[in-house]
């Protein structure tokens, strides 16, 4: 049985939501939803606890992103130009044609010294150097693997992150210039003999390509080598490097659309001493590597992420019957007075139940307000209890308790449509 209300909602705090949880999932949030103070230049932490009622240890990874209409939306600091050096890394070889960025190391391949390594970031270590048998050239992270492409060949070899070698794929053409994975299940391979971008998913341990795009008109018609892709660059997903420029392009459609289009953006000098010098966006700055150097750079790509959340970890594994704590810092620092609608996805490792998708809502200096009710049987007065609330505008449920009661606090001001959802009546 269902119940709609239009509430307006006029008092003032801020609200942070996070829901939407089915209540016979095994993998539960905590809390459903919660409100805090937050103001401009200010720091604070809330925690989410993960339950896991099955009895088998379920993997997570959390990604956050901003999903603000743009008309109460703000592009958040811009920390330097497009173009600037964050930071200079020393490298462990040369000729380093290929990096990969797996949401913690920075994984680079030398063409030369036929080895594989992985860079820290928080320290510049070295983490892991290990010798590989090919002549390793592009790389990216797709299937929480690291994929590789052998130089003059059509095959891509697949490494863990012990530098170990899993696999070898053969694809339909020679001659591969960068690769890049979208985030979704697509693999981007950018052939150079016909400078088109083969759109490949993996279908039965194997590649099979959905399809092909042109994207050079939206760069210049340079001969591009090096790609990426940005999944959080909602407006300009599609990077390639040649010597010394960068290119950012938007890709419009789904990757396996034949109407596909590509549209120019921006681009900027950077530096870069080759086409083939390896590129890789952690998703704060792109990095790139240098074929006659051992350096390694991070560079500012010129565009405003949105940082003004961050969860730590961002990925691990809930143990069976137990729990983990995952920790939500929001810093508002040089953020303007706003709301901000936020999206975190819980990618589970779980085929019955595969992901969780979570609002956040924050108001940053702005009014919000608090609703509470109770929901009773018509006629009677009896209170129920376990009534579903659930907010119309956002991810976000509640439920009543034993005396029928709900409370929403710190919801943004104006009108909010809520379900009352009970499967009793």
């Amino acid at each position: 049985m269902q119940f709609k209300l239009h509430l307006l909602i006029s008092s003032a705090f801020l609200f942070i939501a996070l829901g939407l949880m089915s209540v016979i999932s095994e993998v539960t949030v905590d809390p459903y939803g919660f409100g805090t103070s937050v103001t401009a230049n200010a720091e604070t932490d809330i925690d989410l606890t993960l339950s896991n009622s099955s009895e088998l240890d379920v993997p997570y990874s959390i990604t956050v992103r901003n999903v603000t209409p743009p008309d109460n939306q703000n592009e958040g600091p811009r920390r330097d130009d497009a173009g600037d050096i964050i930071e200079q890394y020393e490298a462990p070889f040369i000729n380093i044609t290929g990096l990969a960025w797996d949401g913690e190391w920075m994984w680079a391949c030398s063409y030369a010294d036929r080895r594989l390594a992985a860079l820290n970031p928080e320290n510049g270590d070295i983490e892991l150097n290990v010798g590989v048998d090919d002549r390793l050239m592009s790389m990216t992270y797709f299937n929480d693997l690291i994929f590789a492409s052998i130089w003059n060949t059509n095959t891509l070899n697949s490494y863990d992150r012990d530098g170990n070698l899993i696999d070898s794929y053969e694809l339909e053409f020679a001659s591969i210039g960068g690769i890049a994975a979208d985030g979704e299940g697509y693999l981007l391979v950018n052939g150079l003999i016909d400078q088109s971008i083969h759109v490949f998913e993996m279908v039965d341990d194997a590649f099979e390509e959905v399809n092909v795009f042109e994207f050079r008109g939206a760069m210049d018609d340079a001969v591009i080598w090096s790609i990426e892709w940005v999944p959080d660059h909602i407006d300009g997903n599609f990077w390639g490097g040649v010597t010394r420029h960068l290119y950012q392009a938007n890709v419009i459609g789904n990757l396996d659309d034949e109407n596909i289009e590509v549209e120019a953006i921006s681009d900027f000098e950077w530096n870069t001493g080759a086409s083939y010098d390896g590129i890789a966006h952690d998703g704060t700055n792109m990095w790139h590597g240098m074929w006659f150097v051992r350096e390694i750079y991070s560079i500012d790509d010129g565009i405003n992420e949105f940082i003004l959340i961050t969860a730590n970890p961002q990925s691990g594994s809930v143990p069976a019957g137990d729990q983990e704590i995952v920790q939500l810092s929001i810093a508002t620092a040089e953020y303007d007075t706003a709301l901000y609608i936020v999206e975190i996805e819980i990618a589970l490792e779980d085929p019955d139940q595969p992901m969780l998708m979570l609002n956040v809502l924050i108001s940053l200096d702005t009014p919000t307000g608090n609703i509470s009710g109770s929901v009773i049987i018509s006629g009677e007065g009896d209170p129920v209890a376990g009534a579903q609330i659930q907010i119309d505008d956002f991810d976000f449920l509640r439920w009543t308790d034993n005396q029928g009661k709900f409370t929403i606090d710190d919801l943004p001001v104006g009108e909010h449509q809520i379900h009352i959802t009970t499967d009793d009546y």
